[in-house]
């Protein structure tokens, strides 16, 4: 280095100018240089993406994260999916998993325990390894997915030092399949600021003023091979303005309409679910009258009927979990029947 320093110090104090202009030309050389080493020592010239920054505590609801596990007797089996990936402050992660069955299938599916399964674990986008340490409802009981009970639901907790690297990969080494490809993005985190109109209020306050409702008018439509169906109902508070429809006691109506407000809601667009074919379910929950009620839907199959969806004020949100269906149990007993 200090002998091309040398040489170049000399270049510049000759007197021929094209030889000055050489020496010029070697310095703005060295710069560029220095430029260039100071950016291949970065990620720009090694391939790699600069560090993605750290999610933020809060659920994701990652996007097709599912996987088929066939039975033993290689006649039926079990979709197993990872529905939800909660963020905790203190550094815990909490996959909810589904397991579930056709709802159409007439056989039964057993899973069994998996507390301290050292064979379900999630490897991270640095290829790290981290074992859960808890599990919650059907992850730690087990049990059977019958045509009673098709879906069921538990948690498996994480404890994370340090950052947390996506995309994960879930294993279940005991049947030797995986989730692969489960990201956490922030359009699909529930919660936060989203506002149908410019301006307008957010999607939280607008559903929160739907647990004063008076009247609900629920549609459950159906079409496919065996033909098409449609029942309707509408459900009141007693002393509604409208006399139209069966009274609901004051407790079962907002329990119901309190789970549809706290519906977790993501960014769209909306695709249902489908588990086999020339079936085309719709279920429609409309909440308020005039020209712009809220509108809770779907149109996808399965027991729970996820995805859901809620148009607000001309725009559409997804809703990733079961809570309409669940909602849906607290008034079941003031619908019609079948």
């Amino acid at each position: 280095m200090q002998l091309r320093h040398t040489m170049a110090s000399r270049a510049d104090r000759s007197p021929h100018p094209r030889t000055r202009a050489a020496g010029s030309m070697s310095a703005l050389s060295r710069g560029v240089l220095a430029i260039l080493v100071l950016l291949c020592g970065s990620s720009a010239c090694s391939g790699r993406n600069a560090a993605a920054p750290t999610p933020s505590p809060g659920t994701y609801w990652p996007v097709n994260a599912c996987t088929w596990v066939t039975a033993a007797n290689h006649f039926a089996g079990r979709r197993w999916c990872v529905e939800s990936v909660t963020l905790r402050p203190d550094g815990e992660m909490v996959f909810r998993c589904l397991w579930e069955i056709d709802e159409s299938s007439t056989g039964s599916v057993e899973k069994g325990s998996d507390e301290g399964n050292r064979n379900m674990y999630i490897m991270d986008g640095s290829a790290r390894r981290h074992d859960h340490v808890a599990t919650t409802e059907f992850a730690k009981l087990g049990g059977k997915l019958t045509r009673k009970t098709p879906a069921m639901r538990g948690d498996f907790v994480f404890r994370v030092s340090g950052s947390v690297d996506p995309p994960f990969t879930f294993h279940d080494d005991d049947q030797k399949v995986a989730i692969a490809g489960i990201q956490l993005d922030p359009a699909r985190m529930s919660g936060g600021d989203r506002r149908p109109r410019p301006g307008g209020e957010d999607v939280r306050t607008i559903l929160g003023r739907i647990r004063h409702a008076d009247q609900v008018e629920i549609i459950d439509a159906r079409a496919g091979l065996g033909g098409s169906s449609a029942r309707r109902a509408v459900l009141r508070r007693e002393g509604a303005p409208s006399t139209e429809g069966a009274v609901v006691p004051a407790p079962a109506l907002d329990g119901f309409l309190g789970m549809l407000a706290e519906a977790p809601v993501v960014d769209g667009p909306y695709h249902p679910r489908f588990q086999h074919t020339d079936d085309f379910p719709h279920f429609f929950i409309t909440i308020g009258g005039g020209d712009d009620p809220i509108v809770f839907f779907s149109e996808s199959q399965g027991a729970d009927r996820i995805p859901w969806a809620v148009r607000i004020e001309g725009a559409t949100y997804v809703i990733p979990s079961d809570a309409p269906a669940r909602a849906l149990d607290l008034i079941r007993a003031y619908l019609p029947g079948p």
